[in-house]
């Protein structure tokens, strides 16, 4: 079981970043190339230097994973509609720059507080923690909608749906 959500996780993950390449190719051109169709490497390669640029690896992945094990929980532990929903994501994805905004006013740089470090770790990777969130509810929603067969497929669809556009949104804007 944890084996197999960890390859749904990456493969959705994969294809929401490969999604936003194109949806950012047709948002900038009107005619395209068969290269520039094919050449979807270098776009993961600059977004993976982005990343390594912006972030420490054991960080970005330890964020990254207590981010995803949160979003995967969340609709594994709820069974009913309202758990296997893109709800949660929704609140994470529009609430958490609302607060990364209210923290960064009143942000202190530096404190033993243990409070004061936690909000600094949130200020600094709130793009990685929704980007994990989200990858990790949608191929929960996956899982539970094919191996599991605990929602049905119109509530599953529109879900998922609403994860993956709001998903990309937040794969694109990390990559500005």
């Amino acid at each position: 079981m944890i084996i197999e959500i960890i390859l749904v996780f990456i493969f959705y993950l994969l294809l929401v970043i490969a999604g936003s390449y194109y949806v950012d190719l047709f948002l900038t051109k009107d005619e395209f190339t068969k290269e520039e169709l094919k050449s979807i490497l270098p776009y993961l390669l600059n977004y993976w230097n982005s990343i390594i640029k912006k972030y420490t690896m054991t960080t970005f992945f330890t964020i990254l994973g207590v981010s995803s094990i949160i979003g995967i929980l969340i609709p594994m532990i709820i069974y009913n509609w309202l758990g296997n929903s893109s709800m949660f994501f929704a609140l994470v994805f529009f609430m958490l720059p609302m607060a990364k905004r209210h923290f960064e006013q009143s942000q202190v740089n530096t404190s033993e507080s243990l409070a004061d470090s936690a909000i600094n770790i949130f200020v600094r990777y709130s793009e990685i923690i929704v980007i994990g969130f989200g990858a990790g509810n949608g191929s929960a929603l996956i899982y539970n909608f094919r191996p599991m067969e605990d929602i049905h497929f119109l509530w599953f669809f529109v879900n998922i749906v609403l994860v993956t556009i709001m998903l990309g949104m937040a794969v694109r804007k990390a990559m500005e």
